[in-house]
């Protein structure tokens, strides 16, 4: 197996028997690598890229979010579905959120959420479940300790990792966002503004690796009940949202059948709870009437078909 990555020219390949390991950067896809070189399971090494992600791309992914994991066991043709998606407060209700304009999706809008400058404000935090789902996956198919899971993104983020044009530009989009909390600034921006990754400026979160290394010791004990979990809702509670300790403490993912559906004779399975699963299988049912593989690859035609099925079931979805 080859880890390729286009971001980080020091180190372009990791060579592993038996498995491969596909991730958006090449610290995800190595920190996986590594775990199935060590006797892991294809489960291991997802977790483990999955926590790298958390650090190295917090403007995509944090321990703070949620996620889906589908699981297939070849031996026995079983399929799981792990599904952590965030949730709602309790103390939440329908009127804190406005519809903008005619649109069903309007709620998405930056304004959406009552009371907030905008919807990335306290208010509008639901309720962490990445790590409720990784240590639950770990649970079931780990074979690795979860402490080695999570080392390699522990020592990421407390030694930093090197900015890179993407991180540059990603930093200078969110920068409105980020300067409207300090610790997000003093994290993720370089002395308030963003980083220029050719002067070699390194990312370190060292409170992120107190973190992760709490969780790789007692499986989100003291994320969802503990200390971590008291600062959590502290902070949130500062910033006016609504978030309590019983949300944390009651958080539990689902573990179930995927929804599956079909395309051309070939079953497709999806998490069951509400995500974009949903719309692939819509759009792969109507893209079924049509035989795609018959049209040229960069057509038109091709092109129409497609963009026309995902409108509907986007359509659909937000409806």
């Amino acid at each position: 197996m080859m880890v390729r990555s286009r971001q980080q020219v020091r180190r372009e390949e990791v060579a592993v028997t038996g498995g491969a390991v596909a991730a958006t950067r090449a610290l995800e896809a190595e920190a996986g690598a590594e775990c199935l070189k060590e006797g892991g399971s294809a489960v291991d090494a997802a977790i483990a890229a999955a926590f790298m992600a958390a650090v190295v791309e917090p403007f995509s992914t944090s321990i703070g979010g949620c996620g889906f994991m589908l699981v297939h066991d070849p031996a026995g043709s079983k399929c799981w579905s792990i599904e952590f998606p965030t949730l709602a407060p309790a103390a939440a209700q329908p009127d804190m959120f406005k519809v903008i304009g005619d649109s069903p999706s309007g709620m998405l809008a930056t304004e959406a959420v009552e009371g907030n400058a905008n919807a990335f404000g306290f208010r509008s935090c639901g309720v962490p479940a990445s790590v409720a789902g990784l240590v639950e996956a770990h649970r079931m198919f780990g074979r690795l300790p979860l402490a080695r899971l999570v080392a390699p993104a522990v020592k990421v983020a407390r030694e930093g990792f090197a900015s890179d044009i993407y991180y540059d530009s990603l930093a200078a989009a969110f920068k409105p966002v980020l300067a409207m909390f300090d610790k997000s600034a003093a994290n993720l921006l370089h002395r308030g503004e963003p980083p220029v990754s050719l002067y070699g400026h390194r990312i370190a979160q060292p409170a992120l690796a107190d973190a992760l290394e709490e969780i790789g010791a007692d499986g989100g004990t003291s994320f969802y009940r503990g200390d971590v979990a008291r600062a959590i809702v502290a902070d949130v509670a500062a910033g006016g949202g609504i978030l309590s300790l019983d949300d944390l403490a009651t958080y539990a993912p689902r573990v179930g059948e995927p929804l599956w559906g079909s395309y051309r004779g070939r079953r497709v399975a999806v998490p069951a709870s509400p995500c974009g699963g949903w719309t692939v299988l819509q759009t792969l049912r109507l893209l079924e009437r049509f035989d795609l593989p018959a049209l040229p690859r960069a057509s038109a035609e091709r092109f129409h078909l497609v963009i026309a099925a995902l409108r509907h079931a986007f359509a659909d979805r937000y409806a």
